[in-house]
């Protein structure tokens, strides 16, 4: 099986797959699309109750979509991973408790009325862990409604969720 590399960017890569049987190009695809790993936001926690902005309004911790679809949307929403700096939990020396090694913690608060956007994913600590796709929207908040979130994105496959996949439209 040979591969010859014609496009390799950032976020795409186009290859030629030549003396190969196409069993072996579809475990090479299903490879691609279950067994890479990635950074997703797996954990999500909410605040509960009234939120204070700074000119002492309050707030009440509301959205339109329930809590489940918030942090459905979040997991889904694009983190930066370099596997150079983070491990998977089970592998970490923290024993999966969590640390910067292992997992990045965003946070998030906003009061509407708005639009919620994952720019307003915010890392604690390295601010190069930004994400990148900033005009994802994620809720829509009227007046008088707030979210303050914390969430945790951690190393995983898409083997266990699809949060974890790498690659789309991956074909031969």
């Amino acid at each position: 099986m040979d591969i010859e590399i014609i496009e390799m960017a950032e976020r795409k890569a186009r290859f030629v797959l030549k003396n190969s049987s196409p069993a072996m190009a579809n475990a090479l695809r299903r490879t691609l699309l279950m067994d890479l790993p990635k950074m997703a936001i797996d954990k999500v926690e909410f605040h509960l109750g009234p939120i204070m902005s700074e000119d002492d309004r309050e707030y009440e911790s509301t959205t339109p979509l329930f809590d489940e679809v918030i942090a459905h949307r979040l997991g889904m929403i694009p983190v930066p991973t370099d596997l150079d700096v983070f491990v998977p939990q089970s592998e970490c020396s923290c024993g999966g408790v969590g640390c910067p090694s292992c997992s990045i913690i965003y946070s998030l608060h906003r009061i509407g009325p708005c639009t919620v956007m994952s720019q307003d994913l915010l890392p604690l600590g390295d601010p190069s862990l930004k994400v990148k796709d900033e005009f994802i929207p994620i809720v829509e908040l009227t007046d008088r409604q707030a979210v303050l979130i914390y969430a945790t994105a951690v190393m995983g496959t898409a083997r266990t969720h699809v949060k974890w996949q790498v690659c789309i439209g991956v074909g031969y």
